[in-house]
């Protein structure tokens, strides 16, 4: 009875080992995956995709007036008044402003003397008995020099020193002040058309040049002041801003040496929307690529002594079970933008690739997903 009382308890005792071994066991095993993947590099990871790269450039540029009329001083002129100001609307024939009509007086009667001179001595040589057809040509020549002179010095200003408009238009520029004297070929009045059209001009450095071309289309946003609907006291004078956004296309590139930069131009339709010459402007234009069949962001690429590389995820069978590990796998970029680039010859059974890492990685270094 004694000797079986015995043998239970020591089959209980060893059952109970047998329970904590297996147990410890477990928890050796628990741990150890637990601590292993404590220490793990944790990845996230993307796929391969199929599309366009593409970045948005913007630069800043000026609304100018496509077409002026510009109203020139003929010679030194003595500014005695000015009649109109910037944004007033005129029409052809309206003084614009008067001068010292004395000194223009007798240079008109001495250009139109020189009119009458040529043409006489002209007249006098046909008339000979044997014309001398080399000098009468020659003489020609000067009359026609001594025409265009009094066209000159008469136009645009009539017997009273007025100066004239020499069409209907908004009046946008005035470069002489009252007391003045003027140099000649100054100009004095610039105008434009009761409706105007407008370009935007910007300049970029050599290299972001490239990135533009004659026919490109490009988006010009301007901000624009309008009164505010919302202002129930009818205070015309509270303004809000909106922009403005048209599309256009680029019509002139132009290298200026001098300033070592290439001078854009692009034609404005605003609309009937009334803009000002000098408003800024900001000019973008969205460059995209061909569609590629695998597409990946940048962070994804590693480059090492020229090359570049990038991880994937593959599984395995380790000590304690199915683990994930990396492969460094080399790549050729065929075309990138800001944010993503276009690779080739990846694969086609890869399906994860690493885009960021907790800690460095190696090749066929185990690592934990995200």
């Amino acid at each position: 009875m004694q000797l079986e009382i015995n043998t239970n308890r020591k089959k209980h005792k060893i059952y109970k080992i047998t329970i904590g071994f297996f147990v410890i066991i477990g928890l050796l095993t628990f741990f150890s995956k637990t601590i292993n993947n404590f220490l793990l590099p944790k990845v996230t990871v993307t796929q391969l995709q199929k599309g366009s790269l593409g970045d948005v450039f913007e630069n800043q540029g000026v609304v100018e007036y496509k077409a002026k009329n510009r109203i020139y001083s003929t010679n030194s002129w003595f500014i005695k008044k000015i009649n109109v100001n910037v944004n007033k609307f005129v029409k052809k024939g309206d003084c614009l402003a008067q001068i010292e009509n004395d000194e223009i007086l007798l240079q008109k009667k001495n250009a139109q003397l020189n009119v009458l001179k040529a043409e006489d001595i002209l007249k006098s040589l046909k008339n000979e008995a044997e014309p001398n057809k080399d000098l009468i040509k020659e003489k020609e020549i000067e009359l026609e020099i001594a025409k265009l002179q009094y066209e000159k010095v008469s136009k645009g200003i009539d017997e009273d020193g007025n100066i004239l408009a020499d069409s209907d238009g908004k009046i946008v520029g005035i470069n002489a002040m009252e007391g003045s004297v003027t140099q000649p070929n100054q100009v004095i009045f610039e105008m434009v058309s009761d409706t105007p059209q407008y370009c935007v001009s910007w300049k970029v450095n050599q290299d972001e040049a490239i990135k533009y071309k004659v026919g490109d289309k490009i988006s010009v946003s301007i901000k624009i002041r309008q009164n505010n609907a919302g202002n129930k006291g009818g205070n015309d004078e509270i303004l809000d801003t909106k922009n403005l956004v048209m599309e256009s296309n680029v019509i002139n590139k132009q290298y200026l040496s001098n300033e070592k930069v290439y001078e854009l131009s692009a034609n404005l339709n605003s609309n009937g929307i009334v803009l000002e010459e000098g408003q800024k402007a900001t000019i973008s234009i969205n460059k995209s690529s061909p569609s590629y069949n695998q597409v990946i962001p940048k962070r994804c690429i590693t480059e090492e002594n020229r090359q570049n590389y990038i991880f994937v995820v593959k599984e395995r069978q380790g000590i304690l079970g199915k683990e994930k590990y990396v492969a460094k796998l080399q790549v050729n970029i065929v075309d990138s933008d800001t944010n993503n680039c276009a690779v080739k010859d990846v694969p086609n059974d890869v399906k994860q690739i690493v885009t960021d890492t907790s800690k460095t990685l190696t090749d066929d270094s185990a690592v934990m997903l995200r």
